[in-house]
């Protein structure tokens, strides 16, 4: 985020540049995809993520303040994959998805003059993009895989009722997955 402000409990504004949204979290999720051909699945897939506190520590002639800044997703997404090397045991593909992203952001401050915090949900178009590869288990349906995803979607920070505070951030990040499917 670039171009924040913030007031803390002294009145006294703080301007805060490159202001992460989270940090490392979870991400949880399920998908269905009907083979179209052996190339190309089509489907849908819920998901999301719990995003960790980034901190940022700020010192002044004012006296020191902590601001914390977490988000939480959720997605509803259309989604495909296309295999490379459908007929081999183990398989290379890459997924897509596009649909939409609810992301609930939030804000705390920590200062000498008070402490506060604020929070919004916001809604809006999201995507994904990715690699990743998955093996059979043995003669069964069973698979495990591994996945790597660049996810994107857009946060409007006027959500956040901050005065001075709006607009849309675009926010991507990377998602590592494991996975576990079954083949019916």
């Amino acid at each position: 985020m670039g171009d924040l402000y913030v007031i803390d409990g002294g009145g006294h504004t703080f301007r805060i540049n490159d202001l992460d949204w989270g940090d490392a979290g979870v991400g949880f999720g399920a998908s269905y995809l009907y083979f179209v051909n052996d190339y190309l699945g089509l489907g849908g897939e819920l998901s999301g993520g719990v995003f960790g506190e980034a901190e940022y520590d700020l010192s002044s002639s004012w006296g020191h303040t902590t601001i914390k800044s977490s988000m939480n997703t959720f997605n509803a997404m259309a989604v495909g994959r296309l295999n490379v090397n459908p007929q081999s045991r183990v398989r290379v593909y890459f997924p897509f998805g596009l649909g939409l992203t609810s992301a609930k952001g939030k804000i705390e401050m920590e200062s000498w003059g008070g402490n506060g915090s604020v929070d919004g949900t916001s809604t809006s178009l999201g995507y994904f993009v990715g690699a990743g590869v998955e093996a059979d288990l043995g003669e069964s349906n069973w698979m495990i895989g591994g996945e790597m995803r660049y996810q994107g979607f857009q946060f409007d920070t006027g959500k956040y009722d901050i005065d001075g505070v709006s607009g849309k951030e675009n926010y991507s990040y990377l998602s590592f997955l494991f996975k576990v499917g079954y083949k019916f």
